[in-house]
């Protein structure tokens, strides 16, 4: 499976109680998706391994505000490979506002494979040709592990909207996808990162709900905070 998405992201930092007012106002406009629905937490579990340079060339441009930039991770919905059936691999860009991401699903073997050699077992996925690429132009290797529990909505009247809430954002370093052992490290437990990705405008109560409470937009690359969390020593 291969899909290719642009859009329009606004990321703000909530505390739990803001949290619960900004759920509890919009509850009525929303249905939690599909991934969310299939957990009787309505929550579930997301891993990305994320690759940079030696001299952590995309972090730098992530805090001076590069606004064309390039990320490439690995995603899992699963805490060890025995339980995964596939992996996400995927490739962010950004110009200027605008984001687009290209993924594409890899049976885990293939992926255990990349792992070992360094090497797709297929040619023919543009995604993966890409990702491949670009590892090799830039000389890119894993750095960084970032676990968190996501619960996502949709608005009822199918607008063209996703929103979704962050929990136990947490940080490892790491070269491997599901490592035996990593040390995790919290920014803050209590923080809820709410992210609203769009095509386009988003519906009126949404900007409402924004507006009643007065939440301010903010950068929130989970990237770049993980990186000052595991190698803080690095950039003192």
């Amino acid at each position: 499976m291969m899909s290719y998405k642009p859009r329009f992201e606004l990321k703000y930092q909530l505390t739990i109680f803001e949290y619960l007012k900004v759920k509890n106002r919009m509850i009525s406009h929303v249905c939690l998706d599909d991934y969310s629905a299939r957990s009787d937490a309505g929550r579930y579990f997301i891993r990305s391994l994320y690759y940079d340079t030696f001299d952590y060339r995309a972090y730098a441009e992530k805090i001076t505000g590069e606004l064309n930039r390039i990320k490439i991770r690995m995603r899992s919905y699963f805490e060890n490979k025995e339980s995964a059936p596939f992996v996400s691999a995927e490739l962010k860009t950004r110009k200027g506002s605008q984001i687009t991401k290209f993924s594409t699903h890899i049976p885990i073997d293939h992926y255990i494979r990349f792992e070992q050699t360094g090497s797709w077992q297929t040619d023919d996925n543009p995604v993966l040709t890409e990702i491949k690429r670009l590892i090799i132009l830039n000389a890119l290797t894993p750095k960084l592990l970032v676990d968190y529990e996501r619960e996502a909505y949709y608005p009822r009247d199918k607008n063209e909207v996703r929103i979704t809430f962050d929990h136990s954002i947490r940080f490892a370093s790491s070269n491997e996808l599901y490592p035996k052992k990593a040390f995790f490290r919290s920014k803050d437990p209590h923080l809820v990162v709410m992210e609203i990705k769009t095509g386009s405008v988003y519906p009126r109560w949404l900007e409402n709900i924004i507006t009643h409470y007065g939440l301010k937009s903010v950068p929130n690359s989970k990237y770049a905070h993980g990186i000052e969390q595991t190698q803080h020593a690095m950039f003192l």
